[in-house]
């Protein structure tokens, strides 16, 4: 770990904005608000206007994000998720959290990313085991999104929903569109080696508003 943290220099990029940090650091100490204080509803907003996702909210990690889509989308223990092969470890813990059964998709050679047709294997898998695959839980690594046009049309030909984990690509574009707003939610994380730190911390974000209070009681 601490060899990452030498690889990984954030005390040399933290002087750019070291002034800032303080003065808002400060902020926080004078009004008190240390936990959901305005802070955190000023970051989702700005969070929403870049991800061009509309209902954004902050959590604790990018492992709790998932935690918190896959509860909003009514998992149930015994039924199924298809996750990547190759991922972070939240990517199917998340998963398994819930009682319910991962599915491992291959991935792609040129991406590390989600093979569609092992996506379809794993459906075919699940049935002969008469598991109900529920979702897809795409993962975009290394700052690349999935071939998100292909996993949409694999979910909706199957009734399946998607859980984007899109941890390691805050700011990346599919087709011109930032990701967080592909599929039924998205989750993001702010581990100190991802794009945006708070050391921890992370947000999901949805297109739908029914969704949107389900994720503040949860939280």
């Amino acid at each position: 770990m601490d060899k990452l943290m030498d690889f990984i220099d954030l005390k040399e990029q933290q002087k750019l904005i070291r002034k800032n940090i303080d003065t808002r650091i400060s902020n926080v100490l004078n009004h008190g608000q240390y936990i959901q204080g305005p802070e955190v509803k000023e970051l989702e907003k700005e969070l929403s206007d870049f991800s061009g996702s509309e209902y954004v909210l902050c959590c604790s990690s990018g492992t709790d994000a998932l935690l918190l889509g896959l509860i909003a989308l009514g998992l149930k223990p015994n039924e199924g998720v298809i996750v990547p092969s190759f991922t972070f470890a939240s990517t199917a813990e998340t998963v398994c959290m819930l009682g319910a059964v991962p599915f491992f998709s291959d991935v792609k050679l040129d991406s590390y990313n989600i093979c569609e047709q092992s996506v379809l294997k794993c459906i075919n898998e699940s049935k002969k085991l008469g598991i109900q695959v529920k979702g897809i839980i795409s993962v975009g690594l290394f700052g690349q999104p999935c071939d998100m046009d292909k996993i949409k049309d694999l979910a909706k030909t199957n009734d399946l929903w998607i859980l984007d984990d899109a941890a390691q690509s805050f700011g990346s574009t599919y087709k011109n569109k930032p990701l967080g707003t592909f599929g039924d939610f998205s989750s993001f994380s702010f581990y100190y080696s991802h794009h945006i730190t708070s050391g921890e911390g992370g947000m999901v974000c949805t297109k739908d508003k029914k969704y949107l209070e389900i994720l503040k009681s949860l939280r």
